[in-house]
This record gives C-alpha cells, structure tokens and sequence, in this order.
C-alpha cells in the first residue's frame, strides 16, 4: 500500500508504527476512531502529506517483492555452503 502512494491508518497493536505521524496511529479499534483518523489525512497540510506518502514508499521499497526474493536466496546460499 505505502509504495503505492496510500496512507495506511493502523492500532498500536498492529502495523509499522514507526513509518507514521502519531495522528494516524489509533489507540482504539473502533470503526468511528479510524474514520475520524481518515477524514484527518483529507485535512492534512499537503506538503506533510507528501512527506509521509515519500517517506513511506522509501521505505517500503526493501520489502518489495523482488528485494524478499533476493534476500531469501542468499539466505538459501549460506545454508547450502554450511551443508
């Protein structure tokens, strides 16, 4: 999603806290707190938002698809030259 371009809204109990403003990061689960969570990105000052959706496609990129399948097999490697 965040590479992409979405701004994802999650709970202190699920997610990648550490990728977004305190603002987007519910202590509830209630619908109504993430609905309120959500209208506020309509609200946000444009240059912040374009930080955050920059910010997070950076770092989404290392776990890309094609970066898990590299990393995956060089972990493959190294436990083969241990065998």
């Amino acid at each position: 999603a965040c590479t992409a371009g979405l701004i994802p809204v999650i709970s202190y109990k699920t997610g990648s806290k550490e990728y977004l403003p305190k603002e987007l990061i519910m202590d509830s689960l209630k619908p109504e707190d993430y609905a309120k969570a959500i209208l506020s990105i309509f609200n946000m000052d444009k240059t912040k938002l374009r930080n955050i959706i920059k910010n997070n496609q950076k770092k989404a990129i290392k776990y890309s698809k094609e970066n898990s399948f590299k990393k995956y097999k060089e972990a493959w490697k190294n436990i083969k030259k241990k065998l």
